[in-house]
């Protein structure tokens, strides 16, 4: 494995939170490369989702979240889960305008400057494995408004 340029990314990816997330099927981690991961998700129902996760500043600021296509790494739209209210409040799956709406994600701090003072992922002991369970719940809540890829 190449060197990693943040050890405390690499020790959450290590921790029990993190394998248990694994072992319950509602994350894999497909690769690092730096700071960057490729994480799959697997839905309450439907196919799986890849998320690029840019996790350059762990720890001091938001992990920046945005699906992609499974084979080409692309963020497009139709790598994107859609779904009904309240869900389209949180993921903006839209052509040019793909972001996680939530001040714990950095491009929906980009879209909302106000939430930066919130600086949510520094409230957490395990960052990585919150934004993860953020995007899970979103996957498998009843009520979150998932439906499926989008359109």
């Amino acid at each position: 494995m190449a060197e990693q340029s943040n050890d405390q990314l690499q020790k959450d990816l290590e921790s029990g939170e993190f394998r248990h997330g694994v072992e319950q099927r509602f994350w894999s981690l497909l690769d690092r490369a730096g700071d960057v991961l490729h994480v799959k998700f697997f839905p309450r129902t439907g196919e799986p989702f890849v998320m690029r996760l840019d996790c350059d500043g762990y720890k001091n600021q938001a992990i920046g979240g945005k699906f992609v296509d499974p084979d080409t790494r692309a963020c497009v739209s139709s790598a994107w889960p859609s779904g009904k209210p309240p869900f389209d409040g949180w993921v903006k799956w839209a052509p040019g305008n793909l972001f996680i709406c939530w001040p714990g994600d950095r491009y929906g701090i980009q879209h909302h400057p106000d939430w930066a003072s919130l600086q949510l992922w520094k409230r957490s002991k395990n960052q990585l494995v919150d934004y993860l369970e953020f995007i899970r719940w979103l996957l498998w809540n009843r009520g979150s408004g998932y439906t499926g890829r989008a359109a």
